[in-house]
């Protein structure tokens, strides 16, 4: 039997680390052309926003949010209580999340443009912040997050 060496590495053992360079590297190029094949296809398919918003809690917060496509954009319109309000949407979207950002609606306490998260035909909006970020979006609201549902 052959007795190893010392500070030289075994045929075995080269032989493993090998196997394993070859399998992280591998792997790791899975999962980057898994990524960009997913950020390709989002990118690519694009929902249409388009459509009429309706508060799901009506007694809390009257609340519909009008959505219009123009001129390869959106405009959008919201009607409340207390709440007259329009401009151009802007769509803000990566892989993962959508935000739909109000540029004509300003929050009534800090004025920084109102926005809200959207997924699965759904908008919602945090309405007022807490103790460390105070903010209000919509006064006559009492709902702390509003949800929005597209009507069909």
């Amino acid at each position: 039997m052959i007795k190893p060496v010392k500070g030289f590495i075994t045929l075995t053992s080269a032989v493993f680390i090998s196997i394993f360079v070859i399998f992280c590297a591998s792997s790791s190029n899975a999962s980057q052309n898994n990524e960009s094949v997913k950020g390709d296809s989002a990118a690519t398919i694009m929902p249409d926003y388009s459509g009429i918003y309706v508060s799901s809690d009506k007694k809390a917060c009257d609340l519909v949010i009008t959505i219009k496509k123009s001129n390869g954009g959106y405009s959008y319109t919201i009607n409340g209580r207390g709440v007259k309000s329009s401009g151009k949407l802007k769509v803000v979207a990566d892989a993962e999340e959508t935000f739909l950002v109000f540029t004509g609606t300003l929050r009534s306490s800090d004025k920084t443009v109102v926005e809200g998260a959207y997924s699965d035909k759904k908008i919602s909006i945090q309405n007022y912040g807490n103790v460390m970020n105070q903010y209000l979006c919509f006064k006559k609201c009492d709902l702390k997050y509003i949800e929005l549902i597209r009507a069909e």
